[in-house]
């Protein structure tokens, strides 16, 4: 079993660096060209500086820090026509046009520019008594990806048949569905207590409940996927909170409530073939080619700052940043090569 640290690493600036030749570039236009195509990861450290100019780079917007620009940041809007989901006649409408989140979120992927600056996406629920924007960021989509795959690889026994899959699966998740509540299910959806890990070694796991959860193959599906809500708070959402406004009118969805969902779409496909969690997901799963940038982001780069004594020092890219590259490249290959993924999550190169 791998541990803990090895595959949720923070690593220094330094760490990145050791044993790389550094590579100064200030292209902001063709880095994720240039880090796609154009570099070895093996021998190489691309260090985000304009050495000829000796001047530093910037990501984020003037004026901008990370913490802010998580919370109040440029984001996708995923619309929604909210008319068709308050009559039967529009959800009938919705069902035979097959208005899954994954298509309406391809349709708003399709239209990013490789040169827009991004904080993540969001959609607000068209029905139901919460109507706070659900956020999500790209990169808790691919930190998501990542603890699931720590969880069913390192934490679960392999080579399981599907019913044993599903007992291991107990000990971290109890699905409340309509074997519990036939008629409350099918109009507000299931919901789930899942125990998600943490990625700081020797921390407490966290334990979530997801509400919302579609699970029953009918006409309310796609209405209830709008829903889905967590009760989860954990450092980064309560970072993101610190803005009263933010609180009031969002609700910032994270890499541990992803992975919960993950976990989620696993029970109910290994119990029942039940494939309806996963076809309304609201999280964008990632391609394997996404996860090599995101891979690259972690391991490969830094960027070159100025203290603000005058000195230049090197640190890793923040979550802000990686989250404007990972936009970059949705612009540059569109959704369905970065986060539509056709392979399994678990099998991933990490």
């Amino acid at each position: 079993m791998a541990r803990k640290q090895e595959i949720f690493p923070k690593k220094t600036a330094e760490e990145i660096k050791q044993g790389k030749r550094i590579v100064d570039y200030a292209r902001l236009g063709d880095v994720i060209d240039k880090l796609m195509n154009r570099f070895n990861p093996e021998e190489e450290c691309l260090r985000i500086y304009n050495a000829k100019r000796q001047t530093t780079v910037n990501l984020l917007p003037a004026g901008w820090d990370v913490r802010k620009f998580k919370a109040k940041g440029p984001r996708v809007v995923i619309m929604l026509e909210y008319n068709l989901f308050c009559t039967e006649d529009g959800l009938e409408k919705i069902a035979r046009q097959g208005l899954t989140p994954v298509k309406l979120r391809e349709g708003a992927f399709s239209r990013v520019e490789k040169s827009q600056t991004l904080s993540g996406y969001v959609i607000i629920p068209p029905s139901g008594d919460d109507k706070r924007a659900r956020v999500f960021s790209l990169v808790d989509c691919c930190k998501g990806a990542k603890l699931y795959s720590y969880i069913v690889n390192n934490l679960m026994p392999k080579d399981l048949s599907s019913e044993d899959y599903v007992k291991e699966l107990k000990k971290f998740i109890k699905v409340y569905d309509e074997r519990d509540s036939p008629r409350e299910v099918e109009r507000m959806g299931a919901f789930a207590i899942v125990r998600v890990p943490s990625t700081t070694p020797k921390e407490r796991s966290h334990l979530i409940r997801l509400d919302g959860i579609p699970v029953v193959d009918t006409k309310h599906k796609y209405s209830i996927a709008y829903s889905l809500v967590s009760d989860h708070s954990c450092l980064d959402k309560k970072f993101r909170f610190a803005f009263p406004s933010n609180f009031q009118k969002n609700k910032f969805m994270c890499f541990h409530d992803m992975a919960a969902y993950l976990l989620v779409i696993d029970y109910c496909w290994h119990r029942d073939k039940n494939a309806i969690p996963l076809e309304q997901s609201l999280f964008a799963l990632p391609t394997q080619t996404t996860i090599d940038l995101f891979n690259l982001m972690e391991n490969n780069v830094v960027i070159r700052y100025r203290t603000q004594s005058g000195r230049l020092r090197d640190r890793p890219l923040n979550e802000g940043e990686q989250e404007i590259l990972l936009w970059r490249l949705v612009g540059m290959e569109g959704h369905d090569e970065t986060f539509f993924a056709r392979q399994k999550i678990r099998d991933y190169k990490w």
